[in-house]
């Protein structure tokens, strides 16, 4: 059976719970029909490649469906298999599985973040690569600069606000981690340049769809002007 934080956003995207045959016949058939689009997107290509045939990236069988949300009566629970996994990461808008296997330990408290910088813990450091496609990012920092993300996916960023900054709207960042207390470090996507922010005291007021990411108390003092 799914995890229960695996149902919980599926109930979230689908505006309900798959709890009768019908509900679940209806998410078989939605299944079915973006494995259909995937597949004719595709369909020169995976036929030149021979594998056509292989090709579900999002359709599961009506029975395995029903396991896999617990719907099947007098069947005992088994670990679905990690291709089923993999397509329910995707109709949920993650890469695969693995992704949302990590934003669900990250979520629990089961690991903690690093972003590479020897000795400084990041167990508050929003990963961007396992956050959902339309998740609004907001933080400010010195002086008095405000920024607004919308993420597209792959790391990248569109800027919907931009409040005394250089960083600018309408354009989009590769932005691999946000931590509270950090600089960030971000890559212009169009022109390939490096974008800097928060050299003097980092990132505040960091919010990730609608939760407030805690970081470090900030000093009101900050002198250097970094952007």
């Amino acid at each position: 059976m799914l995890d229960k934080y695996i149902l919980e956003k599926l109930y979230v995207k689908l505006g309900h719970k798959l709890e009768t045959k019908a509900d679940v016949r209806n998410f078989y058939l939605l299944l079915k029909a973006k494995d259909e689009v995937a597949r004719q997107a595709r369909k020169a290509q995976l036929f030149r490649e021979g594998s056509l045939d292989n090709y579900h990236p999002y359709a599961i069988s009506f029975g395995t469906l029903e396991r896999m949300l617990g719907n099947k009566k007098g069947e005992r629970d088994t670990t679905p298999r990690k291709e089923n996994l993999d397509r329910i990461a995707r109709f949920l808008g993650y890469g695969g599985y693995a992704a949302l296997r990590k934003e669900m330990d990250v979520r629990n408290g089961s690991v903690v973040e690093y972003n590479g910088r020897s000795g400084i813990n990041f167990s508050h450091t929003i990963c961007c690569a396992i956050l959902s496609k339309g998740t609004i990012v907001r933080f400010k920092y010195h002086p008095d600069r405000e920024i607004e993300l919308k993420y597209c996916g792959d790391n990248r960023f569109y800027v919907q606000k931009s409040l005394n900054s250089r960083m600018q709207m309408g354009k989009l960042y590769e932005i691999r981690f946000i931590t509270p207390g950090q600089m960030l470090e971000a890559r212009e996507v169009e022109s390939g340049n490096p974008y800097f922010c928060g050299l003097e005291g980092g990132l505040y007021d960091v919010v990730c769809g609608d939760r407030a990411i805690l970081g470090p108390t900030l000093s009101k003092k900050r002198v250097v002007e970094d952007d």
